[in-house]
């Protein structure tokens, strides 16, 4: 029975399929729990109780610092923010409201009761959606570049992209040109300048563009 390695030559205890999801969902800010409930389903007969120290290790080595930003980030929140907002190198601006909704009755004139859905600004004291939208908002950013610069039609919800299979190597080439541009930008850095209004360092990467340029799996 082989066994696949890593580029370092260790064994490789994972595959993609197998942390694609656990580490989605816990780079959104899922806590422990929900993380190792998510390992334990994609894993299957090869989960353990010691596979989630395993994962955050990983996490750790390949990506270092990012649980750390995150939580950086999340602790930013301003608990008496009514609007955040950020703009994008498109000129895009992005307004961040806590709201909440919730149904209530009303009797008018003591008449007839009536049920509504009444939404509006919940200040919250700790919160992840600080995070979650800053990574949804580039989401959207890399969609509208994509449309933008591509000759051809594009159909896409989110980070799903679809096109007329004559072009779909192009859609690609020109995804990965954008993820790119970005890793060589202060695109988050300068969201978190304009949300706290105070500098933010340049935080350090050892990913190349022609890593993200070779990369094999990017959209298809």
């Amino acid at each position: 029975m082989s066994t696949n390695l890593t580029s370092a030559g260790n064994p490789q205890l994972f595959n993609r399929n197998e942390v694609k999801y656990p580490l989605m969902q816990a780079s959104y800010g899922q806590r422990e729990k929900g993380t190792r409930g998510q390992l334990k389903q994609d894993m299957g007969d090869k989960y353990n109780d010691g596979i989630y120290d395993l994962f955050v290790q990983a996490v750790d080595e390949v990506i270092p610092g990012f649980f750390f930003i995150m939580e950086w980030v999340n602790g930013q929140w301003n608990p008496e923010a009514e609007l955040v907002t950020w703009t994008l190198p498109d000129k895009f601006l992005v307004q961040l409201k806590p709201t909440s909704s919730d149904w209530y009755k009303f009797k008018p004139l003591d008449l007839f009761e009536v049920s509504a859905k009444v939404g509006g600004v919940e200040r919250e004291d700790e919160t992840l959606m600080l995070w979650v939208s800053i990574i949804h908002s580039i989401d959207a950013y890399v969609a509208r570049e994509v449309i933008h610069r591509c000759p051809f039609d594009i159909i896409t919800i989110h980070d799903a992209f679809r096109c007329h299979p004559n072009h779909a190597h192009k859609m690609k080439v020109v995804y990965k040109e954008i993820l790119a541009e970005i890793n060589e930008s202060r695109l988050f850095e300068d969201i978190l300048q304009q949300i706290t209004g105070q500098k933010v360092e340049t935080l350090g990467t050892d990913i190349t563009t022609e890593d993200i340029m070779n990369a094999k799996y990017a959209i298809c």
